[in-house]
C-alpha cells in the first residue's frame, strides 16, 4: 500500500549556489530515495540545474550525499505559499516523489524502471538487522 506524505520544507532565498540558481534547504526526518539512490536523513540543498527545467539538484548540506533528479512540470500555475516535498511510501522506503518551490511550476520526479525495486532492496540492506 502507497500513500502519499506531504514535507514542508524551509526556503532560503538568501543562499545562492554557485550557479546563481536559488536554494531551498529541507530538513527530511528520515531516510527517502530520491532517483533510485537511498538518501540519508538530514538537510538538503535543493536547487534547479541552470538553463535546464527538467533536472534539479538535491544535496546534503554536509555534501556526503546527493543526486540529480529527473523532473518534469506538471503544472505551469507557479506554486505559492509554502515549499513542499511529497514523498510516496512504499513497502518500507519513503521515495521522493514532488518538489514545489514557491514561485517555480510543480515538478514531480521522473523515475526509470526498475529503480523503485532497486532502491528497495538497497534500502532494506542498509537497515540494521532487528534486535529481538
Amino acid at each position: 500500500m502507497a500513500f502519499a506524505l506531504i514535507l514542508g520544507i524551509l526556503l532560503v532565498p538568501g543562499i545562492q549556489a554557485a550557479s546563481a540558481q536559488p536554494v531551498t534547504v529541507a530538513k527530511v526526518p528520515f531516510s527517502f530515495i530520491a532517483q533510485g539512490k537511498v538518501l540519508p536523513a538530514g538537510e538538503y540543498l535543493i536547487s534547479m540545474r541552470q538553463n535546464d527545467p527538467t533536472t534539479m539538484r538535491i544535496v546534503s548540506a554536509d555534501g556526503k550525499a546527493g543526486t540529480y533528479l529527473s523532473v518534469l512540470v506538471v503544472s505551469h500555475e507557479k506554486a505559492c505559499c509554502e515549499a513542499t516535498l511529497v514523498f510516496k511510501r512504499v513497502g518500507a522506503g519513503y521515495f521522493l516523489s514532488a518538489v514545489n518551490i514557491p514561485g517555480q511550476s510543480a515538478r514531480e520526479l521522473v523515475v526509470p524502471r526498475g529503480a523503485a525495486a532497486a532502491a528497495l532492496a538497497m534500502l532494506a540492506a542498509a537497515q540494521p538487522a532487528n534486535q529481538g
